[in-house]
């Protein structure tokens, strides 16, 4: 196990000298930008920190329901911010509590049966990925589908002057959205590994965990956001269509 001090946190922060340097010597003109994003990170790593410590210290269930609870009313305002349509908050919410429940309560529940069932170390990390997946998927596929929806207005129109439903006049859009929300990911998973090690299981073989358990894991994980993106990303293209047309079944402008 590591034996990390606040000497060797600095040691870490020193090493945002270098890209800095670089863009200095190239002309890049981002140092700023470099700086200003890292001042953030850093600012939401301490928070996270101080939550995570607060998680691990807690003895009951309801403790860590407390935590996951706030981490998905932040998730839910961050996939709302992200969505170009009025109204969408409730579908994100929900898509985003059914990933936690659907793709962390399986793999907490069902694969690790940890004892006690709440352990916060597992259902927090996990539940936090969940999240982080669940807003990007959701956001690029209710985008995507809006967006076509008011660029082919007149054919989606056509359709609904035929006698199809707002479901049947823009199924092919859906189709489009839920691929645009779901393939980024399937392309992470498909170099993980050889190609990529990815930095969930980077992070428990420094930890030092035994390398099966950490590839086990994080074949759970890689299963787990893939879930959740398709959840996210339905349930977020439902929501946009439900928005998007009138009690008529007619497309409104947005």
């Amino acid at each position: 196990m590591l034996d990390l001090t606040p000497i060797d946190a600095l040691l870490a922060l020193a090493l945002l000298a270098i890209p800095v340097a670089l863009s200095a010597w190239r002309g890049m003109g981002i140092e700023l930008s470099l700086l200003v994003s890292f001042g953030r990170s850093l600012l939401q790593l301490i928070v996270l920190a101080y939550l995570l410590a607060f998680a691990w210290s807690l003895t009951t269930a309801w403790g860590m329901l407390i935590v996951l609870g706030l981490l998905w009313l932040v998730s839910t305002q961050l996939l709302t911010n992200r969505v170009e349509l009025a109204g969408i908050r409730l579908w994100a919410g929900l898509g985003l509590l059914l990933s936690l429940i659907v793709s962390v309560g399986y793999g907490v529940m069902v694969v690790l049966r940890p004892a006690p069932w709440y352990l916060p170390q597992l259902w927090v990390p996990l539940g936090s990925a969940v999240l982080a997946q669940g807003v990007n998927s959701g956001a690029i596929a209710a985008n995507h589908f809006n967006r076509a929806l008011q660029q082919n207005r007149s054919d989606v129109e056509m359709h609904l002057s035929l006698g199809a439903t707002p479901t049947q006049a823009a199924k092919s859009y859906q189709r489009g959205a839920l691929r645009a929300g779901v393939l980024p990911n399937l392309g992470t998973v498909a170099i993980a590994g050889l190609g990529s090690l990815p930095l969930f299981m980077g992070g428990l073989l420094a930890s030092g965990i035994d390398p099966l358990e950490a590839v086990i894991l994080e074949l759970l994980l890689i299963l787990m956001l893939i879930c959740t993106s398709l959840i996210s990303a339905i349930v977020m293209v439902t929501g946009v269509e439900k928005l998007s047309f009138n009690q008529a079944a007619q497309l409104k402008i947005h």
